[in-house]
């Protein structure tokens, strides 16, 4: 199923990762980039946030920890990947913090 669910919603993307042991490129992935707003309001002023996270074939990232860095194809966004949770049907859900460039 992972297969087929990647290709039917990743539009092409593809992401690099590197871990402690090389670079995985080319690795097909389901980018998401959610804006939520209404979060709090401070002094009449909305707060909005944002959150990243891309699904991935648990098959297609060996070795990929928290703490690796993944950088996406498309667009250079560059991310540090702060959790992967399975969801117990071969896919992992990585949950992404952006890398603050200077």
């Amino acid at each position: 199923m992972g297969a087929a669910f990647i290709d039917a919603f990743s539009n092409g993307e593809t992401a690099t990762i590197v871990t402690s042991t090389g670079t995985l490129a080319g690795v097909p992935v389901i980018y998401r980039n959610l804006r939520e707003g209404g979060l709090a309001a401070e002094s009449d002023v909305a707060v909005e946030g944002e959150t990243y996270s891309c699904r991935v074939r648990i098959a297609d990232i060996p070795g990929v920890a928290e703490g690796n860095t993944l950088t996406i194809t498309s667009t250079g966004e560059t991310f540090t990947i702060r959790g992967l949770p399975d969801d117990g049907r071969g896919m992992a859900q990585l949950i992404l913090e952006p890398v603050e460039t200077d």
